[in-house]
Parts: structure tokens; sequence; C-alpha cells
């Protein structure tokens, strides 16, 4: 919040052209197993080799959003052609989805059907991420998503695999 208030305070007083992007949870290809998308892509493919038994998780109810991490760069470069200085903007997929169905779709699109265990080593409170209004970046920018989550979640099994 500092940060944002000193860019666009620097704005105002003709200082600084720049725009504010308020990024959301963001997933892709290359993204360290520390998230729990890569994580989960991981699992599913050590599972579906038989070198596990089960998939460890922590909570399933929770609900993100996941925007491509691609969508994410190209929302930025378009900003920055484009973005009215001085505008914020948010940089987030339009749809949310549960932490549960995110593995269920993993687990279908490498037609995996390992148990699931809970880990309460893994385990966080349910929450829920609010879904961020995209509209300005949409108008300002012509941005729209260019991948689905399960075009994300396709390339995060095929970069889990090829580590």
């Amino acid at each position: 919040v500092a940060g944002e208030s000193l860019v666009l305070a620097r704005h105002a007083a003709g200082t600084l052209d720049a725009v504010v992007a308020r990024p959301g949870n963001h997933t892709g290809p290359g993204q360290t197993p520390k998230f729990v998308a890569p994580a989960f892509a991981r699992q599913v493919l050590s599972a579906k080799r038989g070198e596990i038994a089960t998939l460890r998780v922590g909570n399933l109810d929770s609900i993100r959003s996941f925007a491509d991490v691609r969508d994410v760069v190209r929302a930025y470069r378009l900003l920055l052609e484009r973005g009215v200085p001085g505008g914020v903007y948010n940089v987030a997929s339009p749809a949310n989805v549960r932490i549960g169905e995110l593995l269920d779709r993993l687990r279908a699109l490498a037609g995996c059907d390992a148990p699931v265990e809970t880990d309460p080593a893994l385990w966080r409170p349910t929450d829920s991420c609010p879904v961020l209004d995209v509209s300005r970046l949409r108008a300002d920018t012509g941005w729209k998503p260019a991948f689905s989550l399960d075009d994300t979640l396709r390339d995060l099994l095929a970069d889990a695999a090829a580590r």
C-alpha cells in the first residue's frame, strides 16, 4: 500500500509516469513446488509412476483464482503499452476454483486415481480470496486470458514431468 501510494503521489506531482498493477494468484510452468498447483502436479505424476501410494494434501476447501503466469506477463506488457498513467489495475483470473477441484482436474488430466490423505503439516484454515475485477484492465488494454485453467494445469504437468 505504501509503495502504491508513493507511486501514485509521484504521478500526481508529475514526476513519474506509471501505472499500478495488483496481481492476484498466478501459476504456470516453472513455478516452484512451494506453491499448491505445482506441488500437486509433482505428486500426481509421482503417484502415476508408482513412486508414492497416496497424495498428501492440506485443506482442499479453500478457494482461489489462478491466472496463468503467461497471461499475467502479457497483461503487464499491455499495461506498459496501453495503461492509463496513474491507473490502478487488477491482474487476475476472472474465476475462482476450490483447491480440491484443482487437484481433481490435475488427477483427471494425468489419469491418476491415487487416494488422497490429509497431512496436518500442510493444513491451513479454509478461506476464500475474492474474485478481482479485471474490467478496467480489459477496457484499457484489450487483455483477456489466453490460457484456460486446464491449459495451465496440462502445462504444469508437462513441466513437472520434464524436471
